[in-house]
């Protein structure tokens, strides 16, 4: 199976500044939000998320990281208190992951987070495939990719060299 192509760096970078701008455009009435990447290429993209949104806006961001183990899911590592002040019942949470697949690890995520007892928890994905297996809603997303359970996407993001950053469907 040969590999295609789906998202060169330069348009990687400008769904994710678009993405950025919607979350902005959501939150222009918070008082700040608290970013969190599941840990990988979703830790990554949230610096990335983070960047944008204090480049084109004047929101309030803090910036964690959840680590889900694969094998044993419910042994997450416990979030640190964030570093601004925010309380989690007070602020929005945005649980950040580089690819939507069957949506179980985002439950996971979700599932953690709710121990925190959150104001509200919204998810961001760079990828979300087309066939989720488990019901977690997408508020902000950068490309819907419609792939069969046999093709694997694999997303390149790299926090020093963003150039060379890509997507490939193989």
């Amino acid at each position: 199976m040969h590999d295609h192509l789906i998202l060169n760096s330069k348009q990687i970078h400008q769904k994710i500044k678009r993405l950025a701008v919607e979350v902005l455009e959501h939150h222009v009435q918070s008082n700040g939000l608290i970013i969190i990447g599941i840990k990988g290429n979703g830790s990554v993209l949230a610096k990335h998320i983070q960047h944008h949104i204090n480049q084109f806006g004047t929101l309030k961001t803090d910036l964690l990281e959840l680590q889900i183990s694969k094998s044993q899911p419910h042994d997450s590592i416990q979030l640190p208190a964030p570093s601004s002040g925010f309380n989690y019942s007070e602020i929005p949470v945005l649980l950040i992951d580089d690819v939507m697949n069957s949506g179980k690890t985002m439950q996971y995520a979700i599932r953690h987070v709710l121990g925190y007892n959150p104001l509200c928890i919204e998810t961001l994905f760079l990828i979300q495939r087309s066939y989720s297996q488990f019901p977690v809603l997408s508020n902000y997303i950068g490309l819907r990719l419609n792939t069969t359970l046999q093709e694997h996407v694999s997303v390149e993001l790299h926090e020093l060299t963003p150039e060379i950053d890509r997507v490939i469907l193989n």
